[in-house]
């Protein structure tokens, strides 16, 4: 039996978690989208796509806009953030860098380089980042990069859809949500019982039945699901509380990918969490959508996964966990296929018809050069003729930012005072 989020997929034991999701009206619909897009990346051409080469002159070029940027970042600890006037200069410091770099190192045009800084974007994530602090104070560093990478997804989602960029009670709760309970559910000291018993419970708190936390942990959790509520009515918006358990389903089915999944199993798991996660994005701060906007953003949740596991090959194969690229065979040209599918995806951008153009050429051209980056960062694991190919493309040469990363001293640095600079200017 093939996945395709009408039935329960093969492999992966039927539980409550299922059974809610596929009582839900949003599963049939998943189920279309999720043949779509197999379709068309099981369609999608093998052989090399045509990416514009970088000169080896205009890649240290580049290199020398990131050094600088980040020697600034790294000389942040010196400066000081007494005064208004002092926290002022440093936000100037600090944008003016990164404007450079945008413009110097990345390419990025006047007008996308504008957006970024006039759409509030920038501000909102350091509001984020703070208000995770405030929330809970245990909250780790990694896990809150974790979660702000979702917030600035979540924030270009707001955008295409013509809403103003801001931190929302949904945000804020579903791009925790996620590092909760993956933390939660890797706990070795938590017993396997005790993690089917919670998957369980959470599908139900998501349902919107009454469920009393076993723990300080599921407190947290429920807490989180308690504010999405508090945006968007669950009689009024049921899509948004559906969405959320498709996504807590295709998390749970892709625990298969570690006990030795077929061929088909791997792309329909895979396709089916990409697609789900950015789908409940959507909802979340639309609350309702319409047909080809739910076919945007699960074709671009299925993109970004693919994106992330080029990016983790690594790390799967250390895990045992198996993707369309951490499994043996084909790597390179499923990577090809990847970046064939991109363009099919980006043609559904065009229902968004209030987007700012900036945006829209951001979101193209920035895929297929994070893909460039990622097959850099896994560069150990892929032909070594592929990745010199792929590297003329790069901006940077493969391994620049990893070495500038350990040339550059980041302890000490006030993160969390320099943020609020961002989250609250000309305080």
């Amino acid at each position: 039996m093939q996945i395709d989020c009408e039935n329960k997929p093969a492999g992966v034991k039927q539980n409550a978690a299922y059974t809610l999701y596929a009582e839900t009206g949003l599963a049939q619909d998943i189920g279309q989208l999720q043949r779509l897009f197999k379709q068309k990346w099981y369609s999608s051409k093998t052989g090399p796509f045509a990416l514009k080469p970088i000169t080896l002159a205009a890649k240290r070029e580049r290199e020398s806009h990131l050094s600088e940027l980040l020697q600034g970042l790294a000389g942040l600890k010196k400066y000081s953030l007494k005064t208004v006037t002092d926290r002022n200069s440093v936000r100037k410091k600090i944008l003016r860098a990164f404007k450079q770099y945008l413009l110097q190192g990345l390419s990025f045009s006047e007008e996308q380089t504008g957006y970024l800084y006039q759409s509030g974007m920038v501000k909102h994530a350091a509001r984020f980042a703070l208000a995770a602090g405030e929330f809970d104070s245990g909250l780790k560093r990694q896990h809150i990069y974790q979660a702000s990478r979702n917030v600035w997804s979540m924030y270009g989602l707001q955008s295409l859809l013509g809403k103003p960029v801001k931190l929302t009670p949904s945000i804020m709760a579903y791009s925790l949500l996620y590092p909760y309970t993956d933390n939660y559910l890797d706990d070795p000291e938590v017993s396997a019982e005790e993690k089917s018993r919670f998957n369980a419970d959470f599908a139900k708190r998501l349902a919107g039945k009454n469920v009393a936390a076993k723990n300080d942990y599921e407190e947290i959790i429920y807490k989180l699901v308690s504010m999405i509520e508090s945006e968007w009515d669950r009689p009024r918006y049921p899509r948004v509380y559906q969405s959320l358990l498709a996504i807590n389903w295709a998390q749970q089915a892709s625990l298969k990918l570690l006990k030795n999944p077929t061929p088909g199993e791997i792309s329909d798991i895979v396709f089916l969490k990409g697609g789900t996660s950015v789908l409940a994005d959507g909802f979340l701060v639309a609350g309702d959508l319409t047909p080809d906007q739910m076919k945007f953003f699960y074709g671009y949740g299925v993109l970004l996964q693919l994106l992330d596991d080029v990016q983790d090959i690594g790390q799967d194969r250390a895990a045992g966990l198996k993707t369309l690229f951490s499994s043996n065979g084909n790597l390179e040209l499923n990577i090809n296929k990847s970046l064939h599918f991109a363009p099919e995806v980006m043609a559904y951008l065009s229902c968004f018809l209030s987007a700012p153009p900036p945006l829209l050429s951001l979101i193209k051209s920035s895929a297929l050069y994070l893909f460039v980056n990622a097959v850099g960062r896994s560069r150990q694991y892929i032909d070594r003729h592929y990745v010199s190919e792929t590297e003329t493309c790069s901006p940077v040469r493969f391994g620049t930012f990893e070495s500038m990363q350990e040339k550059y001293d980041f302890k000490n640095i006030p993160l969390f005072d320099i943020l609020k600079i961002f989250a609250f200017p000309g305080r």
